[in-house]
């Protein structure tokens, strides 16, 4: 009869001794959906804070002295890129089809990158132009 040790051997979820958590299994709808309505919040709050860059204005924006706003521009935009690239996702691009999931992936590597050569016009253009819409999209627009 074999001991222990030997089940945890014959075990695939142990690793050259160490055990490996079994994968969760996403059939918990609930689960799943407090997933999504938590990358909706979160993504809801950055288009927030995005609208209150825009609402100061592009003179206020492309201020020489205001560079600490474009940087937290260029940081709102990766972070909605993050959120992008979550698993739950996945699931939401046939819920919102219309959303340009690729373009707000794709923005994180661009700007990331970028360091001291950040394009501010595209930057503007993206919260003032691109997430207005997005944000309607996703049904997350306060004025609706």
């Amino acid at each position: 009869m074999p001991d222990d040790a030997d089940k945890s051997r014959n075990d695939p979820r142990h690793r050259q001794g160490r055990f490996t958590a079994r994968p969760r299994k996403e059939s918990e709808t609930g689960l799943h959906d407090n997933r999504v309505r938590q990358t909706l919040d979160d993504m809801a709050s950055l288009y927030n804070e995005a609208q209150q860059i825009v609402d100061e204005g592009p003179d206020a924006f492309f201020a020489a002295e205001n560079l600490r706003t474009r940087r937290a521009a260029t940081a709102i935009i990766i972070h909605l890129s993050d959120a992008a690239h979550r698993p739950e996702i996945d699931s939401m691009r046939t819920q919102y089809p219309d959303v340009d999931w690729q373009g707000l992936r794709g923005q994180r590597n661009w700007l990331s990158h970028k360091y001291d050569d950040i394009d501010f016009n595209a930057v503007w253009r993206t919260i003032s132009q691109v997430f207005p819409r997005e944000r309607r999209l996703l049904g997350l627009d306060p004025h609706r």
